[in-house]
């Protein structure tokens, strides 16, 4: 059965993941292929900088407002903080999306580098694992983004996902160097 999880990164040319997952002397226009093309990644979402996501008032009004389908809701793995959102692994549309900022407890003090220095273990990993079968047993595509894209720790947790899902890979997954 070919499976309908998808796992990659939130970005993929960062500056410092030159000599931790890429090459240390590759050029920025040979990053997407080689992400794509070594690290085998089938996926990735573009990451821009200016976002937030809505209060949970915000999204009881949205889903009010449309067709069950054509809302979906981001589950996100971060720090159990307050004010930011719990991880809750459902489905709200016929597509899953998961988004792991990694669990930095000093997300409100740090810097947006330290905020998403963030490196999940083994046995965290294991524990999101039922939530996104779940998810895919629900939904017709399910995505899966590591936004803790500091030195390269999200290709690394990304493959690690990928290989937990038992998502196969021909060539090598990426380690930091």
């Amino acid at each position: 059965m070919t499976t309908m999880i998808k796992i990659g990164t939130s970005g993929f040319s960062f500056p410092d993941w030159k000599g931790t997952v890429y090459p240390k002397k590759i050029k920025q226009s040979e990053m997407l292929a080689y992400y794509e093309q070594e690290l085998g990644f089938n996926v990735c979402e573009l990451n821009y900088t200016f976002y937030r996501l809505p209060d949970p008032y915000t999204m009881e009004r949205m889903s009010r407002r449309v067709e069950k389908d054509q809302l979906g809701i981001c589950v996100v793995d971060e720090p159990q903080l307050p004010r930011l959102l719990p991880y809750d692994p459902r489905a709200t549309s016929d597509l899953g999306y998961f988004r792991f900022h990694g669990r930095n407890k000093l997300w409100y003090s740090a810097d947006s580098h330290q905020r998403y220095d963030y490196f999940y273990s083994k046995k965290e990993l294991m524990e999101c694992l039922p939530g996104i079968k779940k998810v895919e047993k629900q939904t017709k595509k399910t995505f899966a983004f590591f936004n803790n894209c500091f030195m390269g720790q999200s290709a690394v947790n990304a493959a690690q996902m990928r290989e937990l899902l038992g998502i196969k890979f021909s060539k090598r997954s990426p380690k930091l160097f």
